[in-house]
């Protein structure tokens, strides 16, 4: 039986800089400049993913001067200061192996474990793309729920 959790994530700050995202991620969240962040979360100081966010440079060009990113959620802080809500998102989750020494450490887990392996691409109220992400979860500490709705 899991037990529940008995205090709010957080998140520790790996990395964050402004710079040239992949060209898959240019592609989606539609530019050659982002703000990366790389997040290692966590649950009752249980790691939990590993979170690499990328946003338009162009729609929070001071965001890397917070010092609010691993004590409130990304997407209350882009709410509070930018007036932009995470409101809908497309998300691909894929069983994956893990091939990066840095990815597996920070998990937790051998190399070549299986992983679950998450990429979304979020939109604020106003359809606008607030980000794209990548993030890697232990499959023994994460639970999907899928909402169908079937339309006519």
């Amino acid at each position: 039986m899991r037990q529940a959790l008995q205090s709010f994530a957080h998140a520790s700050l790996i990395e964050t800089e402004r710079g040239r995202p992949p060209a898959h991620v240019a592609k989606q969240i539609g530019e050659h400049d982002a703000i990366f962040l790389e997040r290692l979360c966590y649950a009752d100081g249980i790691v939990f993913p590993l979170v690499r966010n990328y946003l338009p440079y162009s729609r929070f060009p001071d965001l890397l001067q917070s010092n609010e990113l691993e004590t409130v959620s990304l997407y209350q802080y882009l709410a509070k200061r930018y007036g932009a809500v995470a409101t809908t998102g497309k998300r691909q989750v894929e069983l994956a192996r893990i091939g990066d020494e840095a990815i597996a450490s920070q998990l937790q887990v051998e190399m070549n474990s299986y992983v679950l392996f998450n990429r979304e691409v979020t939109y604020d109220q106003n359809r606008q793309v607030l980000e794209y992400y990548e993030s890697w979860h232990r499959p023994d500490r994460t639970r999907l729920t899928i909402d169908l709705h079937r339309t006519y």
